[in-house]
């Protein structure tokens, strides 16, 4: 019978760490097409050259270290999250800075990646010390969403179930992953739990909200708004 269970258990493994982790890439690739053509289709190319308030347009260099576009920047940020508030920019600068560095870094991901496709990033990798301190901030973070969306008035008014559904998902796989480098009970279901939970969070960013992670890059560079980083070629 413990012979058997250990069997199960391997096989379950081997099936997360290989068809379901092609299918969570494919149905992630799939996803991030269907948004770029969605983009595409909403979206139109700018017929004529017009006027930008952006702070952010483009510009030659020696326009770009003068007083007067610093001023602007400045006074552009002051209407931003960051200006309006200071608390919840960094908060978020650090959660999205964390919530992609320390998969990326972290021993035990890029040894399953030396033995999956041959690929790691060694020697630049973190200590599991730094991994750990690191990931403690994405779930500070992550409390710090939760309790917001709790106690703020006006951020409740507009918060559904959706919204705890994608902290869920983003929190599950940090907490499993924390909870496996420090404890070993129950660890064979444990480290299962945190890949599936990995591979739905990588599955679910193109059909969740999730998906400003797609269109924030569309937003700045390919959309002409008052955001824009570039002199974008197309708007809404």
């Amino acid at each position: 019978m413990v012979y058997y269970k250990i069997l199960t258990i391997g096989a379950v493994y081997d099936f997360v760490r290989g068809p379901l982790l092609l299918v969570a890439i494919l149905l992630f690739m799939s996803g991030t097409i269907f948004q770029i053509l969605r983009f595409i289709k909403l979206s139109r190319m700018k017929k004529k050259k017009l006027r930008r308030l952006s702070v952010f347009k483009k510009t030659d260099w020696k326009n770009k270290i003068n007083s007067h576009h610093i001023k602007r920047r400045i006074a552009m940020l002051k209407v931003t999250i960051l200006g309006t508030n200071t608390l919840m920019a960094a908060v978020c600068f650090v959660f999205h800075l964390f919530l992609f560095v320390v998969p990326v870094f972290l021993i035990a991901h890029n040894v399953t990646l030396d033995e999956l496709i041959g690929i790691n990033i060694f020697p630049f990798i973190f200590a599991d010390s730094t991994s750990d301190f690191f990931t403690v901030i994405v779930i500070l973070c992550l409390i710090f969403f939760f309790l917001r969306r709790f106690f703020i008035k006006r951020v409740r008014s507009i918060t559904s179930i959706n919204d705890f559904f994608i902290l869920f998902i983003v929190a599950t796989p940090f907490l499993t992953g924390f909870y496996l480098s420090h404890f070993s009970a129950g660890y064979n279901i444990i480290i299962i739990l945190h890949i599936v939970s990995a591979e739905f969070l990588i599955a679910a960013i193109p059909f969740t909200k999730l998906v400003h992670m797609i269109y924030f890059f569309i937003n700045r560079f390919f959309v002409e708004n008052e955001y824009s980083f570039t002199d974008s070629s197309r708007k809404w």
